[in-house]
Protein backbone atom coordinates (compact mmCIF):
# COMPACT_ATOMS: atom_id res chain seq x y z
CA UNK A 1 0.00 0.00 0.00
CA UNK A 2 2.56 2.41 0.76
CA UNK A 3 4.09 1.92 -2.75
CA UNK A 4 0.78 3.08 -4.31
CA UNK A 5 0.72 6.01 -2.31
CA UNK A 6 3.79 7.09 -3.37
CA UNK A 7 3.35 6.06 -6.72
CA UNK A 8 0.36 7.86 -6.59
CA UNK A 9 1.90 10.94 -5.54
CA UNK A 10 4.67 10.82 -8.25
CA UNK A 11 2.03 10.73 -10.46
CA UNK A 12 0.01 14.21 -8.93
CA UNK A 13 2.94 16.07 -8.62
CA UNK A 14 4.13 14.88 -12.38
CA UNK A 15 0.72 16.22 -13.50
CA UNK A 16 0.62 19.49 -11.99
CA UNK A 17 4.85 19.96 -12.74
CA UNK A 18 4.53 19.09 -16.41
CA UNK A 19 5.11 21.99 -18.52
CA UNK A 20 2.27 23.61 -20.69
CA UNK A 21 -0.07 21.25 -19.06
CA UNK A 22 -3.03 23.82 -18.89
CA UNK A 23 -1.92 25.78 -21.65
CA UNK A 24 -4.09 26.03 -24.83
CA UNK A 25 -3.95 27.54 -27.85
CA UNK A 26 -7.66 27.31 -29.37
CA UNK A 27 -9.12 28.46 -32.73
CA UNK A 28 -11.92 30.92 -31.13
CA UNK A 29 -14.02 33.67 -32.13
CA UNK A 30 -14.41 37.19 -31.54
CA UNK A 31 -17.05 35.95 -28.78
CA UNK A 32 -15.04 34.01 -26.27
CA UNK A 33 -14.60 35.37 -23.17
CA UNK A 34 -13.06 34.85 -19.54
CA UNK A 35 -15.50 32.90 -19.08
CA UNK A 36 -16.54 31.11 -22.33
CA UNK A 37 -14.39 29.39 -25.46
CA UNK A 38 -16.10 29.40 -28.84
CA UNK A 39 -15.14 26.75 -31.13
CA UNK A 40 -15.55 27.31 -34.89
CA UNK A 41 -18.36 25.58 -36.57
CA UNK A 42 -19.93 23.86 -33.39
CA UNK A 43 -20.27 25.90 -30.65
CA UNK A 44 -19.36 27.96 -27.53
CA UNK A 45 -18.60 26.39 -24.04
CA UNK A 46 -18.43 27.74 -20.59
CA UNK A 47 -15.44 27.85 -18.72
CA UNK A 48 -16.61 29.38 -15.68
CA UNK A 49 -17.39 27.09 -12.24
CA UNK A 50 -18.04 24.40 -11.96
CA UNK A 51 -16.39 23.25 -15.51
CA UNK A 52 -13.44 24.57 -14.35
CA UNK A 53 -12.41 25.35 -10.79
CA UNK A 54 -9.81 24.59 -7.72
CA UNK A 55 -10.69 20.83 -7.53
CA UNK A 56 -11.62 20.46 -10.91
CA UNK A 57 -8.31 22.10 -12.80
CA UNK A 58 -9.05 21.01 -16.28
CA UNK A 59 -7.60 22.67 -19.53
CA UNK A 60 -9.62 24.56 -21.51
CA UNK A 61 -11.30 22.40 -24.33
CA UNK A 62 -9.45 22.55 -27.24
CA UNK A 63 -10.28 23.08 -30.91
CA UNK A 64 -11.76 20.84 -33.33
CA UNK A 65 -8.58 21.57 -35.59
CA UNK A 66 -6.02 20.54 -33.28
CA UNK A 67 -7.96 17.56 -31.20
CA UNK A 68 -8.33 16.11 -35.02
CA UNK A 69 -11.42 13.51 -34.26
CA UNK A 70 -12.19 10.70 -36.32
CA UNK A 71 -15.94 9.43 -36.73
CA UNK A 72 -15.94 6.04 -38.66
CA UNK A 73 -19.17 4.34 -39.65
CA UNK A 74 -19.71 0.83 -39.97
CA UNK A 75 -23.20 -1.27 -41.16
CA UNK A 76 -24.55 -4.64 -42.30
CA UNK A 77 -24.69 -5.94 -44.71
CA UNK A 78 -20.35 -4.87 -44.60
CA UNK A 79 -19.53 -4.71 -41.04
CA UNK A 80 -15.50 -4.47 -41.62
CA UNK A 81 -15.96 -1.75 -44.83
CA UNK A 82 -15.16 1.32 -43.01
CA UNK A 83 -16.38 4.43 -43.77
CA UNK A 84 -14.61 8.00 -42.68
CA UNK A 85 -17.46 10.61 -41.52
CA UNK A 86 -16.71 14.05 -42.97
CA UNK A 87 -17.38 16.65 -39.88
CA UNK A 88 -14.64 19.17 -39.67
CA UNK A 89 -14.68 21.76 -40.99
CA UNK A 90 -18.10 20.83 -42.85
CA UNK A 91 -20.06 18.00 -41.43
CA UNK A 92 -21.05 15.92 -44.59
CA UNK A 93 -23.13 12.28 -43.91
CA UNK A 94 -24.73 11.80 -46.84
CA UNK A 95 -21.97 9.59 -48.42
CA UNK A 96 -22.36 6.72 -45.23
CA UNK A 97 -24.56 3.51 -45.66
CA UNK A 98 -26.71 4.50 -42.58
CA UNK A 99 -29.97 2.70 -41.89
CA UNK A 100 -32.59 4.64 -40.51
CA UNK A 101 -34.79 1.82 -39.02
CA UNK A 102 -31.92 0.21 -36.92
CA UNK A 103 -30.63 1.52 -34.05
CA UNK A 104 -27.44 3.34 -33.63
CA UNK A 105 -24.42 2.90 -31.48
CA UNK A 106 -22.05 5.40 -30.97
CA UNK A 107 -17.90 3.70 -28.80
CA UNK A 108 -15.99 5.95 -27.40
CA UNK A 109 -12.42 4.94 -26.07
CA UNK A 110 -10.71 6.48 -23.09
CA UNK A 111 -7.39 7.74 -22.00
CA UNK A 112 -4.46 6.23 -23.79
CA UNK A 113 -6.37 4.48 -26.34
CA UNK A 114 -7.89 5.65 -29.81
CA UNK A 115 -10.02 3.94 -32.58
CA UNK A 116 -8.01 0.78 -32.79
CA UNK A 117 -8.95 -0.42 -29.82
CA UNK A 118 -10.08 -4.31 -29.84
CA UNK A 119 -12.81 -3.88 -27.39
CA UNK A 120 -14.72 -1.14 -29.74
CA UNK A 121 -14.49 -3.70 -32.82
CA UNK A 122 -14.86 -6.73 -31.03
CA UNK A 123 -18.33 -4.78 -29.52
CA UNK A 124 -18.96 -3.60 -32.87
CA UNK A 125 -19.02 -6.93 -34.39
CA UNK A 126 -21.60 -7.90 -32.31
CA UNK A 127 -23.81 -5.09 -32.70
CA UNK A 128 -24.22 -5.53 -35.89
CA UNK A 129 -24.42 -9.12 -36.17
CA UNK A 130 -26.97 -9.02 -33.13
CA UNK A 131 -28.81 -5.42 -33.83
CA UNK A 132 -28.10 -5.04 -37.52
CA UNK A 133 -26.46 -1.47 -35.84
CA UNK A 134 -25.33 1.36 -37.27
CA UNK A 135 -22.14 2.04 -35.64
CA UNK A 136 -19.77 4.93 -35.07
CA UNK A 137 -16.83 4.85 -33.73
CA UNK A 138 -14.80 7.64 -32.33
CA UNK A 139 -11.09 8.15 -32.44
CA UNK A 140 -9.81 11.21 -30.08
CA UNK A 141 -6.50 9.55 -30.00
CA UNK A 142 -4.61 12.42 -30.77
CA UNK A 143 -5.24 13.83 -27.56
CA UNK A 144 -5.74 10.92 -25.41
CA UNK A 145 -2.45 9.12 -26.38
CA UNK A 146 -0.60 12.73 -26.21
CA UNK A 147 1.66 12.68 -23.61
CA UNK A 148 0.24 10.05 -21.62
CA UNK A 149 -0.74 9.75 -18.20
CA UNK A 150 0.37 13.58 -17.88
CA UNK A 151 -2.85 14.60 -20.31
CA UNK A 152 -5.50 14.17 -17.76
CA UNK A 153 -5.96 18.08 -17.04
CA UNK A 154 -6.16 18.67 -21.33
CA UNK A 155 -8.59 15.46 -21.92
CA UNK A 156 -10.84 16.46 -19.17
CA UNK A 157 -11.33 19.77 -21.23
CA UNK A 158 -11.11 18.29 -24.94
CA UNK A 159 -13.90 15.87 -24.12
CA UNK A 160 -16.11 18.82 -24.29
CA UNK A 161 -15.49 19.38 -27.60
CA UNK A 162 -15.66 15.71 -29.00
CA UNK A 163 -19.02 15.32 -27.31
CA UNK A 164 -20.44 18.95 -29.45
CA UNK A 165 -19.03 16.87 -32.38
CA UNK A 166 -20.34 13.85 -32.10
CA UNK A 167 -23.35 15.66 -31.41
CA UNK A 168 -23.06 17.72 -34.34
CA UNK A 169 -22.74 14.59 -36.46
CA UNK A 170 -25.89 13.09 -34.79
CA UNK A 171 -28.27 16.33 -35.31
CA UNK A 172 -27.35 16.04 -38.97
CA UNK A 173 -28.09 12.28 -39.12
CA UNK A 174 -31.57 13.71 -37.38
CA UNK A 175 -32.17 15.71 -40.04
CA UNK A 176 -30.72 14.61 -43.35
CA UNK A 177 -31.11 10.83 -42.94
CA UNK A 178 -34.10 10.55 -40.07
CA UNK A 179 -32.00 9.36 -37.57
CA UNK A 180 -34.27 8.94 -34.43
CA UNK A 181 -32.41 9.57 -31.39
CA UNK A 182 -34.62 7.15 -28.99
CA UNK A 183 -32.78 4.17 -30.59
CA UNK A 184 -29.61 5.64 -30.02
CA UNK A 185 -27.05 4.42 -27.86
CA UNK A 186 -23.95 5.70 -26.50
CA UNK A 187 -20.88 2.95 -24.60
CA UNK A 188 -17.81 5.01 -23.01
CA UNK A 189 -14.87 3.62 -21.50
CA UNK A 190 -13.20 5.96 -19.00
CA UNK A 191 -13.35 9.37 -20.25
CA UNK A 192 -14.68 8.11 -23.03
CA UNK A 193 -18.28 7.45 -20.43
CA UNK A 194 -18.23 10.73 -19.72
CA UNK A 195 -18.20 11.98 -23.17
CA UNK A 196 -21.03 9.66 -23.82
CA UNK A 197 -22.20 12.06 -20.44
CA UNK A 198 -22.18 15.22 -22.78
CA UNK A 199 -23.80 13.86 -26.18
CA UNK A 200 -26.74 12.70 -23.89
CA UNK A 201 -27.21 15.86 -22.58
CA UNK A 202 -26.91 18.02 -25.46
CA UNK A 203 -29.95 15.86 -26.21
CA UNK A 204 -32.33 16.42 -23.19
CA UNK A 205 -31.50 13.04 -21.75
CA UNK A 206 -33.62 11.57 -25.18
CA UNK A 207 -31.44 9.30 -26.16
CA UNK A 208 -32.52 5.37 -25.63
CA UNK A 209 -29.23 4.46 -23.47
CA UNK A 210 -25.57 5.02 -22.21
CA UNK A 211 -23.63 1.73 -20.96
CA UNK A 212 -20.61 3.63 -18.64
CA UNK A 213 -17.77 1.49 -18.76
CA UNK A 214 -15.74 2.57 -15.44
CA UNK A 215 -16.03 6.04 -15.97
CA UNK A 216 -12.88 8.53 -14.78
CA UNK A 217 -12.97 9.32 -11.27
CA UNK A 218 -9.75 12.00 -11.73
CA UNK A 219 -12.01 15.88 -11.81
CA UNK A 220 -15.30 13.87 -12.08
CA UNK A 221 -15.59 12.20 -8.66
CA UNK A 222 -17.89 14.38 -6.29
CA UNK A 223 -18.09 17.19 -9.16
CA UNK A 224 -21.57 18.61 -9.76
CA UNK A 225 -23.83 16.27 -12.22
CA UNK A 226 -23.75 18.59 -15.52
CA UNK A 227 -19.89 18.43 -15.69
CA UNK A 228 -20.12 14.64 -15.96
CA UNK A 229 -22.49 11.70 -16.45
CA UNK A 230 -25.37 11.36 -14.23
CA UNK A 231 -28.88 9.34 -14.61
CA UNK A 232 -31.02 11.82 -16.56
CA UNK A 233 -28.52 11.97 -19.46
CA UNK A 234 -29.98 9.10 -21.20
CA UNK A 235 -33.48 7.03 -20.67
CA UNK A 236 -31.20 4.63 -19.23
CA UNK A 237 -28.02 5.16 -18.03
CA UNK A 238 -25.85 2.06 -16.91
CA UNK A 239 -22.40 2.12 -15.26
CA UNK A 240 -19.84 -0.74 -14.54
CA UNK A 241 -17.91 0.18 -11.89
CA UNK A 242 -14.25 -2.06 -11.53
CA UNK A 243 -11.19 0.28 -10.15
CA UNK A 244 -13.39 2.30 -7.85
CA UNK A 245 -11.12 2.90 -5.07
CA UNK A 246 -9.86 6.32 -3.91
CA UNK A 247 -7.40 7.77 -6.54
CA UNK A 248 -5.61 9.83 -3.55
CA UNK A 249 -5.29 6.39 -1.68
CA UNK A 250 -4.63 3.54 -4.61
CA UNK A 251 -3.92 5.56 -7.92
CA UNK A 252 -7.28 4.05 -9.21
CA UNK A 253 -9.23 5.82 -11.68
CA UNK A 254 -12.46 4.28 -11.92
CA UNK A 255 -15.55 6.38 -10.51
CA UNK A 256 -16.75 5.06 -6.97
CA UNK A 257 -20.19 6.40 -6.02
CA UNK A 258 -23.26 5.13 -7.81
CA UNK A 259 -24.61 7.43 -10.36
CA UNK A 260 -27.17 5.92 -12.44
CA UNK A 261 -29.78 4.43 -13.00
CA UNK A 262 -27.85 0.35 -12.60
CA UNK A 263 -24.62 0.70 -11.48
CA UNK A 264 -22.77 -2.65 -11.53
CA UNK A 265 -19.84 -3.44 -9.08
CA UNK A 266 -17.57 -6.19 -10.49
CA UNK A 267 -16.22 -7.84 -8.02
CA UNK A 268 -16.53 -5.51 -5.16
CA UNK A 269 -15.89 -3.00 -7.70
CA UNK A 270 -12.00 -2.80 -6.60
CA UNK A 271 -9.11 -4.64 -7.83
CA UNK A 272 -9.97 -7.09 -10.56
CA UNK A 273 -8.86 -10.91 -10.16
CA UNK A 274 -5.75 -11.36 -11.87
CA UNK A 275 -4.99 -7.91 -11.81
CA UNK A 276 -1.92 -7.71 -9.53
CA UNK A 277 0.89 -5.84 -8.73
CA UNK A 278 3.78 -6.59 -11.36
CA UNK A 279 6.38 -8.04 -9.33
CA UNK A 280 9.51 -5.67 -10.48
CA UNK A 281 7.23 -2.60 -8.95
CA UNK A 282 10.74 -2.61 -6.55
CA UNK A 283 12.69 -1.19 -9.75
CA UNK A 284 10.89 1.83 -10.77
CA UNK A 285 13.32 4.97 -9.84
CA UNK A 286 11.08 7.21 -7.95
CA UNK A 287 13.11 9.57 -8.04
CA UNK A 288 11.32 10.17 -11.46
CA UNK A 289 7.78 11.43 -11.27
CA UNK A 290 7.31 10.64 -14.89
CA UNK A 291 8.35 7.39 -14.62
CA UNK A 292 6.62 6.33 -11.59
CA UNK A 293 3.63 7.91 -13.65
CA UNK A 294 3.57 6.28 -16.50
CA UNK A 295 4.37 2.56 -14.54
CA UNK A 296 1.00 3.18 -12.20
CA UNK A 297 -1.10 4.35 -15.23
CA UNK A 298 -0.02 1.45 -17.46
CA UNK A 299 0.66 -1.18 -15.30
CA UNK A 300 -1.16 -1.60 -11.89
CA UNK A 301 -4.25 1.25 -12.66
CA UNK A 302 -4.54 0.19 -16.28
CA UNK A 303 -5.33 -3.63 -15.76
CA UNK A 304 -8.72 -3.22 -13.52
CA UNK A 305 -9.77 0.04 -15.19
CA UNK A 306 -9.37 -2.15 -18.50
CA UNK A 307 -11.73 -5.27 -17.01
CA UNK A 308 -14.97 -3.06 -17.63
CA UNK A 309 -14.76 -3.28 -21.69
CA UNK A 310 -13.33 -6.97 -21.01
CA UNK A 311 -16.44 -7.60 -18.90
CA UNK A 312 -18.62 -5.78 -21.55
CA UNK A 313 -18.14 -7.20 -24.49
CA UNK A 314 -18.09 -10.44 -23.00
CA UNK A 315 -21.47 -9.93 -21.94
CA UNK A 316 -23.13 -8.96 -25.20
CA UNK A 317 -21.12 -11.63 -27.29
CA UNK A 318 -21.44 -14.78 -25.05
CA UNK A 319 -24.27 -17.34 -26.43
CA UNK A 320 -23.38 -20.01 -23.37
CA UNK A 321 -22.90 -17.81 -20.02
CA UNK A 322 -24.88 -14.64 -18.58
CA UNK A 323 -23.40 -12.49 -16.21
CA UNK A 324 -26.05 -11.93 -13.41
CA UNK A 325 -26.04 -8.98 -11.47
CA UNK A 326 -27.24 -9.28 -7.17
CA UNK A 327 -28.57 -6.14 -5.74
CA UNK A 328 -26.33 -5.14 -3.63
CA UNK A 329 -27.32 -4.66 0.59
CA UNK A 330 -25.61 -2.40 3.07
CA UNK A 331 -23.39 -5.34 4.71
CA UNK A 332 -21.74 -6.19 1.18
CA UNK A 333 -20.99 -2.81 0.66
CA UNK A 334 -19.27 -2.87 3.95
CA UNK A 335 -17.34 -5.96 2.88
CA UNK A 336 -16.43 -4.41 -0.40
CA UNK A 337 -14.67 -1.47 2.20
CA UNK A 338 -13.05 -3.67 4.37
CA UNK A 339 -10.90 -5.61 1.08
CA UNK A 340 -10.34 -1.65 0.40
CA UNK A 341 -9.07 -0.66 3.26
CA UNK A 342 -6.73 -4.21 3.71
CA UNK A 343 -5.94 -4.39 0.43
CA UNK A 344 -7.19 -7.37 0.21
CA UNK A 345 -8.02 -9.43 -3.50
CA UNK A 346 -10.91 -8.67 -4.75
CA UNK A 347 -11.59 -12.12 -6.06
CA UNK A 348 -12.32 -13.36 -2.19
CA UNK A 349 -15.59 -11.26 -2.57
CA UNK A 350 -18.75 -12.49 -3.09
CA UNK A 351 -22.34 -11.68 -3.52
CA UNK A 352 -24.26 -12.53 -0.11
CA UNK A 353 -27.59 -13.38 -2.14
CA UNK A 354 -28.13 -15.13 -5.46
CA UNK A 355 -32.27 -16.15 -4.67
CA UNK A 356 -33.45 -13.09 -6.80
CA UNK A 357 -36.68 -13.17 -4.63
CA UNK A 358 -38.12 -10.42 -6.68
CA UNK A 359 -37.41 -9.26 -10.02
CA UNK A 360 -36.27 -6.38 -9.28
CA UNK A 361 -33.20 -7.69 -6.91
CA UNK A 362 -31.28 -9.55 -10.48
CA UNK A 363 -30.31 -8.13 -13.75
CA UNK A 364 -28.82 -9.93 -16.45
CA UNK A 365 -26.06 -7.57 -18.04
CA UNK A 366 -27.28 -7.99 -21.97
CA UNK A 367 -28.23 -5.97 -24.55
CA UNK A 368 -31.92 -4.89 -23.74
CA UNK A 369 -31.11 -5.13 -20.33
CA UNK A 370 -32.88 -1.46 -19.73
CA UNK A 371 -36.05 -3.50 -20.16
CA UNK A 372 -35.65 -5.60 -17.00
CA UNK A 373 -37.23 -3.75 -13.79
CA UNK A 374 -34.35 -3.74 -11.10
CA UNK A 375 -32.76 -0.30 -10.84
CA UNK A 376 -30.29 0.98 -8.36
CA UNK A 377 -27.15 -1.16 -7.30
CA UNK A 378 -25.84 -4.27 -7.93
CA UNK A 379 -22.68 -7.31 -7.96
CA UNK A 380 -21.28 -9.48 -10.16
CA UNK A 381 -18.14 -12.33 -9.62
CA UNK A 382 -16.05 -13.19 -12.38
CA UNK A 383 -13.45 -15.74 -12.44
CA UNK A 384 -9.48 -13.93 -13.13
CA UNK A 385 -9.15 -14.57 -16.65
CA UNK A 386 -10.99 -14.68 -19.85
CA UNK A 387 -14.02 -16.67 -20.45
CA UNK A 388 -14.70 -14.18 -17.11
CA UNK A 389 -18.44 -15.36 -16.66
CA UNK A 390 -19.25 -17.80 -14.23
CA UNK A 391 -21.72 -19.92 -15.13
CA UNK A 392 -25.09 -19.25 -13.66
CA UNK A 393 -28.62 -20.28 -14.78
CA UNK A 394 -31.84 -18.18 -15.02
CA UNK A 395 -33.23 -18.37 -11.39
CA UNK A 396 -36.72 -19.50 -11.53
CA UNK A 397 -38.25 -17.86 -8.89
CA UNK A 398 -37.35 -14.91 -10.91
CA UNK A 399 -39.36 -15.57 -13.59
CA UNK A 400 -42.27 -17.19 -11.92
CA UNK A 401 -42.79 -13.29 -10.03
CA UNK A 402 -42.31 -11.08 -13.11
CA UNK A 403 -45.22 -10.02 -14.18
CA UNK A 404 -46.83 -11.03 -17.87
CA UNK A 405 -45.93 -8.28 -19.36
CA UNK A 406 -42.11 -8.42 -18.35
CA UNK A 407 -41.73 -11.71 -18.41
CA UNK A 408 -43.35 -11.62 -22.21
CA UNK A 409 -40.49 -8.98 -23.13
CA UNK A 410 -37.73 -10.46 -21.52
CA UNK A 411 -38.60 -13.79 -23.31
CA UNK A 412 -38.31 -11.28 -26.67
CA UNK A 413 -35.33 -9.82 -25.51
CA UNK A 414 -34.00 -13.07 -24.90
CA UNK A 415 -34.79 -14.68 -28.68
CA UNK A 416 -33.20 -11.24 -29.82
CA UNK A 417 -30.14 -12.04 -27.80
CA UNK A 418 -29.18 -15.19 -29.34
CA UNK A 419 -30.66 -15.47 -31.99
CA UNK A 420 -29.74 -12.77 -34.75
CA UNK A 421 -31.82 -11.83 -37.27
CA UNK A 422 -29.28 -13.34 -39.72
CA UNK A 423 -29.14 -16.37 -38.82
CA UNK A 424 -32.29 -17.86 -37.18
CA UNK A 425 -31.43 -21.01 -38.09
CA UNK A 426 -27.76 -20.98 -36.61
CA UNK A 427 -28.26 -19.40 -33.13
CA UNK A 428 -30.41 -21.46 -31.12
CA UNK A 429 -30.31 -21.07 -27.32
CA UNK A 430 -32.29 -22.88 -24.72
CA UNK A 431 -31.77 -22.42 -20.58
Amino acid sequence: MKMVIIFYCMFIAAVITQPGQCENNNTTTNNSTSETVCLDLIGCLDIGSPWVSVTRPCAKPSSPKEINTKIFFYSDPFPERQHYVYQYPHTNVSRIPFQRKHPTYILIHGNNADGSSSWMHKARRTLIEKKLANVLIVDWGAVTKTNFPLNMLQVCGSARTVALEVATVLHRLIHHRHLNISETHCVGHSFGAHVCGYIGKNFTGQMATITALDACQPTFEGQPSKVRLAKGDARFVMAIHTDAQPTALTGSVGFMAAFADVDIYFNGGIRQPGCIVPSNSSDIDLSDPVKAAKFMAKGVMACSHSRAHAYYTEAISNHNCIFWAHRAEMKNMLESLTHILTNAQSSKFTALSNKCDNPEDCIPLILGMEHYPGRGTFLVTTSGSSPFCIDESVPLNYQEKMDAGSRMYAAVIKALEYITPKSLSKHLWAD
